[in-house]
């Protein structure tokens, strides 16, 4: 049958405008993936990345190399992992970290629309701690002392924007009063001034805390998941508290670019949820702290979008601008 111009033409364009369609009839993926963690070595984030990476590699027949590439609150990574090609070979592992912090940093070079999520791996709670010598026992007790207070509520966080930063003042707009942040390098010079009971207040990780708490070095008040935590069943929630706009819980998932062909997105979906069923690496993100939760990335995408939603209102609202 002999085409007409036009018909060769058309296909031509078809070509031209699907650059994926001679990838795509190959094999993928053909050499090892780059999981990029935006997070130094030797924290919950990577070794929960790491315990995903060994598990899904042998199924996908090749190796997930995870490789860290830290600084500006996970932006360094994340802008890395955005301007890669959308080839399936370099994954971001995207965390809640991200969304909070282009709540705050409005023209940062990145924006979410340029991720497409394909699973949360796992979230962990924050917990709500105060120092020891603070003459109450419950999240109720500490709204009406911060009341009386002739000063704001001192607060130890882990610097402007961070998690620990904004939920500290949210804190504080729904319990009605005020705060000061007292920001610190990292959780172990926090916990010095909180345990000296020179800061009153810290919402720092659940696994962060309870070693202090108990050893009656601090006091724990509430945790922010949704439900009570099974490293500390007898502490209620924030929602139980009286403080339902208080429940969000940090989680680390994994995206790709935006552009990534939907068949390696299929692809990568099925092999990493399969591997977050692994007693294996479900007793490792436990180890760190985590709840395993790999779901879909239709629910990674709308986690990812609830967040953000939920911190642009709180920076906007406490008027919290970069330094």
């Amino acid at each position: 049958m002999k085409l007409s111009r036009r018909q060769l033409m058309s296909g031509a364009a078809a070509m031209v405008a699907s650059p994926w369609t001679l990838a795509q009839s190959q094999a993928w993926p053909a050499k090892p993936i780059s999981l990029i963690v935006p997070f130094t070595a030797g924290g919950a984030a990577d070794g929960i990345s790491r315990a995903v990476a060994q598990k899904s590699g042998p199924v996908l027949g090749t190796t997930v190399v995870v490789e860290n590439r830290a600084g500006a609150a996970t932006l360094v990574g994340s802008e890395y992992v955005a301007r890669s090609a959308p080839d399936g070979y370099t994954l971001l592992v995207i965390s809640s970290a991200l969304p909070s912090t282009l709540a705050l940093r409005k023209t940062a070079q990145v924006n979410l629309g340029q991720f497409a999520p394909i699973t949360v791996m796992a979230e962990a709670p924050l917990a709500l701690a105060v120092r020891s010598g603070i003459p109450v026992n419950s999240v109720a007790e500490l709204v009406a002392y911060a009341k009386g207070l002739p000063s704001k509520l001192s607060v130890a966080t882990n610097g402007v924007g961070t998690t620990s930063h904004l939920m500290a003042a949210k804190f504080g707009i729904e319990g009605g009063f005020g705060i000061t942040d007292v920001p610190y390098q990292g959780s172990a010079q926090a916990w010095q001034d909180v345990i000296a009971g020179r800061v009153d207040i810290y919402f720092d990780a659940l696994q962060s805390v309870l070693p202090h708490t108990r050893a009656g070095r601090a006091k724990l008040m509430a945790v922010t998941s949704a439900e009570r935590s099974p490293a500390s069943p007898e502490t209620p929630t924030m929602r139980e508290a009286g403080y339902p706009a208080l429940v969000n819980s940090p989680w680390w998932g994994i995206a790709a670019p935006i552009g990534t062909p939907e068949a390696v997105l299929r692809q990568l979906e099925k092999v990493f949820v399969d591997a977050g069923s692994s007693e294996e690496v479900r007793a490792r993100l436990v180890a760190f702290g985590g709840r395993p939760v790999f779901n879909s990335r239709a629910e990674a995408s709308a986690m990812l979008k609830r967040d953000f939603d939920f911190w642009t209102s709180v920076v906007d609202t406490a008027g919290i601008k970069v330094q």
